[in-house]
């Protein structure tokens, strides 16, 4: 493919960092170019699970056999760390009380992610009875159908969509990894009762919250992604909702002259964060490689290499107004972004 050795590059110089750092300590650090020691106490457990997903796509890829052996080990620590055995709950950080809902309702997403692609290699059944029982937790704690979310509801802005759009993307995994029907059921009935709640028919974007008209019309290109992915598993929510028009708004409203995503605006369309991030770009070129769109592919590559690559060909997290570099800290959850994004162009 036309990209596709930007891409490799790109993904192997992170994997190595990433690996590196895993080869170190034992589990994926916060920030992965950091001289300061990591500690594990301070590390969320979504960088263990976008490790995961990351290291494993990789694999895919390159076919290398170290990526997947470091995955599983990832797996047996976190199972020991932040996993507790009586409870069947996991933690966000190790010896931590919960958090918030709607943050532990992400953490958990991701959780159930991981395991998904833990179990499509492995095929191992106790992984996927923890598939089970975390579908389960989530069920008891957060979210279960036809609640009007009330457990993940809080003043002022009402119901987030963040977690829950993880949550649709972690049933699509496990229906693809483990293709038991009740995983489409969940998606088919989530995806229903989010677009209902949060599609903005006036603006033709994705809220970012039920009772606030705030967008971030990166997670619209990554909704268009979902659906799109979702209709070839058997989806019914392109009836719902078109995937097309989505990416086609999100364009339009949230998208500058140089191909660079704002990160928020209102429903005027006025733009009210101050840098720009990597990941709505990623998920803007993610959604126009798998959709075969190569026009808006070759820009967005290009704009994309350009902004936000360092010389070294790692990613760059935030940009400022000036399109320069705000900070250099590479984050150890910025891979599953990369990865679900570059994959398209291999």
């Amino acid at each position: 493919m036309k990209h596709r050795s930007i891409a490799l590059a790109h993904l192997n110089h992170y994997n190595t960092l990433l690996t590196n750092n895993i080869q170190r300590y034992g589990f994926c650090p916060e920030y992965l170019n950091l001289t300061q020691e990591a500690k594990i106490t301070e590390t969320r457990l979504l960088c263990q699970s976008r490790g995961i997903f990351f290291l494993l796509e990789q694999a895919k890829i390159t076919h290398d056999t170290t990526n997947i052996v470091q995955a599983f080990n990832l797996y047996d620590m976190i199972s020991e760390v932040y996993y507790d055995k009586n409870s069947t709950t996991w933690h966000r950080q190790p010896q931590t009380t919960p958090h918030e809902s709607d943050i532990m309702l992400y953490e958990y997403a991701f959780i159930l992610t991981a395991l998904a692609k833990l179990y499509a290699h492995s095929k191992d059944q106790v992984i996927l009875e923890r598939i089970f029982s975390t579908a389960e937790i989530i069920h008891q704690q957060f979210y279960s159908p036809n609640s009007n979310f009330a457990k993940l509801n809080k003043s002022p802005t009402g119901v987030g969509q963040n977690a829950l759009m993880h949550l649709f993307e972690a049933y699509l995994e496990a229906y693809i990894s483990s293709t038991q029907s009740y995983f489409l059921d969940q998606l088919n009935q989530l995806g229903s009762e989010i677009m209902t709640l949060f599609y903005n028919p006036k603006a033709g974007l994705i809220k970012e919250y039920s009772a606030a008209n705030i967008f971030e019309p990166g997670h619209s290109f990554e909704w268009a992604a979902l659906i799109y992915e979702a209709s070839l598993h058997g989806s019914e929510l392109t009836n719902t909702i078109a995937h097309s028009q989505l990416a086609v708004q999100a364009e339009k409203s949230g998208v500058v002259n140089n191909y660079l995503v704002l990160a928020e605006i209102d429903e005027n369309t006025v733009k009210k964060a101050a840098n720009f991030r990597i990941w709505p770009s990623l998920e803007r070129l993610r959604y126009y490689a798998m959709t075969d769109n190569q026009s808006a592919v070759d820009k967005t590559v290009m704009a994309l290499c350009a902004k936000f690559f360092a010389p070294t060909g790692l990613p760059v997290e935030y940009i400022n107004q000036d399109y320069q570099a705000s900070e250099f800290k590479v984050k150890s959850t910025t891979g599953y972004h990369l990865i679900n994004c570059f994959k398209y162009l291999i």
